[in-house]
């Protein structure tokens, strides 16, 4: 059975602020409970010099202001541990600093759907990210993220469809 990170019900509807910088790219988005954002903003590399403008301009661009704004979602991972500690500890504040609600959501889980989406099926994916220079962790539907060494990654596959992100 497959599990995958769903929002507590005891988290209000209305917009809602992602933030994810678990991998190379941070993305922040403002969106609903539907599957597509309202407002999306990528930036390759540099969390931390650029999180907080993402965030006003992805604010900007769906017309809304910080006090519009009912919960954050964060990304928790795996990924890289300096990205994670920027997003992390950014949604954090934010979320403090306007008494709202603050909602972890495995990264790994939002790629996931997000190939689903993309492939307009039920696609099971296992999600490959970089763990250092050379590791991989491997994440399957339903399981925690498994550190692969080098040379493992295509027994770990066993032929099955992969997401891969950050890797050459």
């Amino acid at each position: 059975m497959t599990r995958e990170a769903a929002p507590p019900a005891a988290v209000p509807d209305g917009l809602w602020l992602a933030i994810d910088t678990a991998t190379r790219t941070s993305v922040v988005a403002i969106g609903r409970h539907e599957p597509r954002a309202i407002s999306l903003r990528v930036v390759r590399h540099r969390h931390g010099s650029f999180l907080l403008e993402q965030v006003d301009e992805a604010l900007e661009a769906a017309g809304a202001a910080l006090a519009d704004v009912t919960a954050l979602a964060v990304g928790t991972g795996p990924g890289s541990f300096t990205g994670l500690r920027v997003g992390l500890a950014t949604a954090k504040t934010l979320a403090y600093s306007a008494g709202l609600p603050l909602v972890g959501v495995r990264s790994s889980d939002s790629l996931r759907r997000a190939a689903r989406v993309a492939a307009g099926a039920p696609t099971q994916v296992a999600i490959v990210l970089a763990a250092g220079a050379h590791d991989h962790y491997l994440v399957r539907a339903g399981e925690d993220p498994a550190l692969v060494p080098p040379g493992g990654l295509v027994t770990a596959l066993a032929g099955r469809p992969a997401l891969t992100v950050d890797l050459d």
